[in-house]
């Protein structure tokens, strides 16, 4: 990618879909392509950028994710980065014009990343543990026609009993701007391991819980496929509640 382009990148992504700007907590994902073998040379840039005064004012949490089932998408990596608002998210990134290190962090990834890609996510509702020591994420786009009936559904299945099995952290997230065509929404599932989704998944799908919760919402959501991503490393604790 031009390096003068990306350069540009994290501030017109935050500004020039300003218009579907919304309140509260909410989630960036750039989603790059990293040639093979090369992904340690990408976390040694972010890990010398996050060691800088720079790095460490940065807001929220910020994650370098890897990829690993995700169809014919091209990218390999994406980085995700959180935070309490858009205006923090924005100021930081003003802050950043014409500062050296940040400068660097944008050449440096310029070199070793292709194919971005961008979207914006707010946080409607989260379930289960803070999501802090989860590594593998199962990331479910969905269309939903009744949101609101969606999460009703989904508070009623994860204040049930089954749900006190759960050890994972589970979020509702509505697609702002970017993302995944048709889909309205992401599902994501965070684990501390593939054996810990594995156990719940055997856990979830043979209760009744989950049953009436499937009954309640198959007229109005449609799944579009799975992605799998692992954490490579993350900074920041921003954990939306």
């Amino acid at each position: 990618m031009n390096v003068t382009r990306m350069i540009g990148f994290f501030l017109a992504v935050t500004l020039l879909i300003g218009g579907t700007a919304q309140a509260g907590p909410n989630w960036e994902s750039y989603g790059m392509k990293i040639a093979a073998g090369e992904e340690g040379a990408v976390l040694a840039v972010i890990e010398k950028f996050m060691a800088t005064k720079a790095g460490k004012a940065m807001p929220g949490s910020y994650s370098l994710m890897s990829s690993w089932m995700n169809g014919s998408d091209p990218t390999t990596h994406s980085i995700i980065w959180a935070t309490d608002s858009i205006a923090e998210r924005e100021k930081y990134i003003r802050s950043m014009e014409g500062n050296a290190d940040w400068a660097a962090l944008i050449t440096s990834l310029s070199r070793a990343t292709d194919s971005w890609a961008s979207y914006r996510m707010a946080f409607d509702k989260t379930w289960g543990e803070s999501g802090e020591s989860d590594s593998v994420w199962y990331i479910y786009p969905a269309a939903l026609a009744d949101p609101a009936a969606y999460q009703s559904a989904m508070d009623e299945l994860m204040n049930s009993k089954v749900a006190k099995k759960f050890k994972g952290s589970l979020v509702l997230s509505r697609i702002v701007a970017g993302g995944v065509v048709s889909a309205s929404h992401l599902i994501s599932q965070g684990f501390e391991s593939e054996a810990e989704a594995e156990k719940w998944d055997e856990v979830l799908t043979a209760s009744p819980e989950f049953a009436a919760f499937r009954k309640a919402t198959e007229g109005s959501s449609k799944y579009m496929g799975t992605s799998i991503l692992y954490t490579v490393k993350s900074w920041g604790g921003m954990t939306p509640e």
